[in-house]
């Protein structure tokens, strides 16, 4: 067993969340299902897991605190999750003991403050599967925006090309595309030096699964699958180098089922954790009570990554683009430009302000 600790450290958590939207109930007569969100991957990675509770009418998610977590192999090895300080209902291990290896099963176990006890299913971490290449197109379509008026708008396609085995063995596949961007802000003084800052947009149209597998076909190739459609805004993200980062997991059947579940109830307008009936039951359950509804999926998965990045001359030639800063001469920026085309730390940005990425200018 863990005596529960707390860290620091500060992670990226590439997990699904829901918008939400607060409302006023009687909580203590609400019943509250425990939501569980991790994934084992290869090697030695730091490792995450998310807890929390979603209401009875799925409207929030409380985060689940000082709980005790514990990664167990095959052979009965476990290590111990730490709770993230800076974020409540985040647990985090960073593997010491155990090599997750594929080809080999592990599985989670959760103990709660009140010692009730849940497990995940024991999952075989799949072979790696990794994509060949990317490629992009941008079109121009005709869109009906919210107010009813119909506009042109030029959309960025991006899409994948893998191999697949060439056996008769079934693989299953699921992508996440995350995005970054750079911006170099201008030099407006004399005594000033310019500077390139880095966001994060995170993941991509999150709600959107990205499934296949090759079940009901013989191609021994994945040619052109479609993974984002985005409309091209001229806004300072496209002002640098902007990174789309595809993430590529090659996940077991039974995630892949999971998955494709949730994707039928995102496509009548649920969530991923919805209370009944529209909530699932992943792989977790209660230990005491395998009829409590416990939602969320811990998986084990490999995944590979490749990026590509496009630079102001790839998007210009197809639509006006704007300028996010019209000045662009030494002095004072254009009376109508933020106060971040001089200085991009005050940039007023939705995305998260990023230290350089390691893989910035490697390709």
């Amino acid at each position: 067993m863990c005596i529960s600790r707390v860290s620091s450290f500060l992670l990226l958590f590439l997990g699904l969340t829901a918008c939400v939207e607060p409302i006023t109930f009687d909580q203590e007569e609400a019943a509250s299902y425990l939501v569980v969100d991790g994934l084992i991957l290869p090697g030695t990675s730091p490792l995450s897991v998310r807890l929390t509770r979603s209401s009875a009418f799925g409207t929030f998610r409380q985060p689940v605190t000082g709980a005790q977590l514990m990664l167990y192999d095959e052979a009965g090895q476990y290590e111990c999750y730490e709770e993230v300080e800076t974020e409540p209902g985040l647990y985090h291990l960073q593997p010491a003991l155990i090599t997750v290896e594929t080809g080999s099963g592990y599985f989670i176990e959760i103990i709660l403050k009140d010692e009730s006890v849940y497990r995940s299913m024991l999952e075989i971490v799949p072979p790696l599967l990794s994509p060949d290449s990317l490629s992009y197109d941008i079109t121009t379509e005709v869109v009906t925006d919210p107010t009813g008026a119909v506009q042109e708008r030029n959309f960025i396609n991006m899409y994948v090309h893998s191999p697949l085995p060439s056996t008769s063995e079934a693989v299953y596949l699921r992508w996440q595309v995350s995005e970054a961007y750079s911006f170099m802000d201008l030099t407006c003084h004399p005594l000033d030096n310019s500077e390139t800052c880095y966001f994060d947009k995170g993941i991509s149209e999150p709600q959107n699964l990205l499934l296949f597998s090759n079940e009901d076909t013989d191609a021994h190739y994945l040619t052109k699958f479609p993974l984002i459609s985005q409309v091209l805004f001229p806004t300072l993200e496209y002002e640098g180098r902007h990174y789309f980062n595809v993430h590529q997991y090659a996940i077991t059947q039974q995630a892949f089922q999971y998955w494709k579940d949730v994707e039928q109830v995102l496509s009548i307008g649920g969530t991923l954790f919805d209370p009944p009936p529209a909530g699932i039951q992943g792989n977790i359950y209660n230990t005491a009570d395998d009829s409590e509804l416990v939602l969320g999926y811990v998986g084990a998965a490999s995944v590979d990554t490749i990026r590509f990045f496009t630079l102001p001359t790839d998007i210009r030639p197809y639509f006006n683009f704007r300028d996010f800063c019209l000045g662009k001469t030494f002095g004072a920026p254009h009376g109508d430009d933020p106060v971040g085309c001089c200085f991009c730390n005050l940039l007023e940005v939705n995305d998260q302000p990023i230290a350089r990425p390691a893989y910035w200018g490697q390709d």
